[in-house]
């Protein structure tokens, strides 16, 4: 039984956790790289490339993070928070934990705590950390917060008039993504002025958003519902939705941008990840079947 599955910081390494250990397997030819015999894994991610590997899980309580040295082939290190793990997220110099209260965040070279925030929790993925040391959360309806880690300044942007329900950071740090509890439009906002930038048309149903996922170069974004469908935009073209706030009041709401491509999958329990904008990789979560959908001739063809 498949109760975990992740893709590292390069897109590359899939790290798999069962009830009787975890696996790490190569994305582009589903090889296995490493298997470990361990006891229920809950939560396991890789490091970037690295042998370093978190676990929650492997019969330890599931409010600790066990940090795992593959080269060693042993737990180097532990983080204890107060309630059971919900989410981690990772850069080259912070670990970010949260259970149903709190985000608590530590230095990754020696573990010791910085701090912790308190946030709302509604089962949605509403934070992510940039490759920039900036945590972006929602705990009030409707804002996005901002918590620069390294100073510890706070700033938050009105985003929704509703409840956020899943907020993406871009993998070089340039856009954040967020969308409403209705999933209908994705909002990209600039990183660094927090200016809206562009309006995304999902679709008129209302639906819930299991995964946004930027390519390597921050180009393109792709957004898959749980209607079934990977819809993918495109980030870099002429037409910014909003340059001033002026703009904005002038320009009517409904000037969004749809999909340049919409692909529609038979298994919603999958893991959608894009490597460039004309690659996608397709994960079945129940027995890692992998698909590879390639762009051909302004459509995403199954490579056989």
């Amino acid at each position: 039984m498949i109760n975990y599955l992740n893709i590292n910081h390069n897109k590359n390494l899939l790290s798999v956790g069962k009830n009787d250990g975890f696996s790490i397997i190569l994305l582009e030819n589903n090889q296995v790289l490493m298997k470990r015999n361990t006891n229920k894994i809950y939560i396991v991610e890789v490091f970037y490339n690295t042998n370093i590997i978190f676990i929650v899980g492997d019969n330890k309580p599931l409010n600790i993070l066990n940090i795992w040295d593959d080269s060693k082939e042993k737990y180097i290190g532990f983080i204890k928070i107060e309630n059971k793990i919900n989410f981690l997220k990772t850069n080259k110099k912070y670990i970010v934990l949260s259970d149903n209260q709190y985000i608590y965040i530590y230095n990754f070279n020696n573990l010791q705590f910085k701090q912790k925030v308190k946030y709302t929790y509604h089962n949605f993925f509403y934070y992510d950390l940039s490759s920039t040391n900036l945590l972006f959360y929602t705990n009030e309806l409707g804002y996005i917060n901002i918590l620069n880690l390294d100073n510890s300044v706070k700033k938050k942007s009105k985003a929704h008039d509703n409840t956020i329900q899943f907020i993406k950071v871009s993998n070089k740090s340039k856009y954040i993504a967020s969308v409403s509890e209705n999933g209908s439009i994705i909002k990209i906002f600039d990183v660094k002025t927090l200016n809206l930038i562009k309006l995304l048309y999902r679709g008129i149903t209302h639906s819930e958003i299991i995964t946004i996922d930027f390519d390597e170069n921050d180009d393109y974004i792709l957004v898959y519902s749980n209607l079934n469908t990977v819809h993918i935009f495109s980030l870099n073209s002429n037409n910014l939705f909003l340059k001033n706030i002026t703009y904005f009041f002038s320009t009517n709401v409904f000037d969004y941008e749809t999909s340049l491509y919409k692909l529609n999958l038979d298994n919603h329990n999958v893991l959608c990840i894009m490597k460039s904008y004309n690659e996608l990789y397709i994960v079945d979560k129940s027995n890692l079947k992998l698909d590879k959908y390639l762009l051909n001739n302004n459509s995403f063809k199954l490579l056989n």
